[in-house]
């Protein structure tokens, strides 16, 4: 009897806590439907519906945990699994195929992300490889495809977590290289953005684009944001110039050079001496903005690493 009461409490805390639902918005759909079922079993519950209700609870629970793409990746074959024993519902079938597909095309995103940065790297033993397993990773991911045509969704979620598992040490092997060989921004590709974030203990993180930045511009003003992977991280420049003012080989000073994350800002200002920004390339839509800066924390902020440094690229669409 209290391991019922338990089960029918942790149901409803299910059914009434905000729907966080995974890394990604993929799973709103199919973790409202498998709410529902599980909702729909009959009290009192047999043992078998016992046994079901409580698999789809540590099902929800494992996608409200998710807190990465890799994570999301996992947990569609239990998503498939536990599927399995509601397959009389007509939806259900439809909404795990498109979680499969939905969670593909970021996956297709990510490796996209990470062709990026591996190609900014200059030649070094780490582009080496992390080219070698991304070659890989992308290997799996035809496999994806092949079983999507096929609308085989339990395929779709084995090799989307091999996939991810392969990619792993693709991006490793990249944030060394970031550390330790500068980028070339001579070398930069003619679109997009990739501006690396490194700190003392390890902190490393990447804004990047894989589309060309479009600033924002008022007057004589620019400005302009790489997002960074997580919501509200974003590295910001400011500039006292127009965009169409900028030419090859210009020196730019910008107002403020600024990386934001989970509501903390290194940032660097014009008036401290803020470093200049230069123009590496340039075409009539488009300019490509080298830069390569320290940034500090807040003065007795407390903010860990005390400052960080910041390189990379920025294309911007004119």
């Amino acid at each position: 009897m209290r391991q019922r009461i338990a089960a029918v409490l942790l149901f409803l805390v299910l059914i009434a806590a905000p729907v966080r639902a995974a890394f990604t918005s993929n799973y709103d759909a199919v973790r409202a439907k498998f709410v529902a079922l599980r909702g729909a079993l009959v009290e009192p519950l047999s043992a078998r519906d016992a046994e079901l209700a409580a698999a789809v609870d540590k099902l929800v629970a494992k996608i409200d945990a998710s807190d990465s793409l890799q994570k999301d990746a996992e947990n569609a074959k239990f998503v498939v699994g536990i599927g399995k024993a509601f397959r009389l519902d007509p939806d259900l079938p439809g909404l795990v195929l498109t979680l499969a597909r939905d969670l593909r095309d970021d996956v297709v995103a990510h490796f996209a992300l990470l062709t990026v940065r591996m190609d900014a790297l200059s030649a070094s033993r780490f582009k080496t490889r992390a080219g070698l397993k991304l070659e890989a990773a992308q290997a799996v991911l035809a496999v994806v495809e092949t079983a999507s045509l096929a609308d085989d969704a339990r395929r779709m979620a084995f090799y989307l977590e091999k996939a991810m598992k392969q990619a792993g040490p693709t991006e490793k092997f990249i944030t060394k290289g970031e550390n330790k060989d500068p980028l070339d921004c001579l070398d930069a590709p003619g679109e997009g953005a990739l501006v690396v974030v490194a700190g003392t203990g390890g902190f490393h993180r990447a804004c990047q684009s894989l589309a060309s930045v479009v600033p924002v511009t008022e007057l004589n003003r620019t400005q302009i944001d790489v997002p960074g992977a997580e919501p509200g991280e974003r590295y910001h420049l400011d500039f006292a110039v127009a965009i169409a003012d900028m030419h090859l080989n210009d020196q730019i000073l910008p107002t403020v050079h600024r990386y934001e994350r989970d509501g903390l800002a290194w940032e660097l200002l014009a008036s401290s001496g803020g470093g200049e920004v230069k123009v590496v390339a340039e075409t009539p839509t488009s300019v490509t903005l080298c830069l390569d800066h320290d940034l500090p924390a807040p003065s007795g902020s407390g903010q860990k690493p005390d400052s960080i440094g910041a390189r990379g690229y920025v294309v911007v669409a004119r």
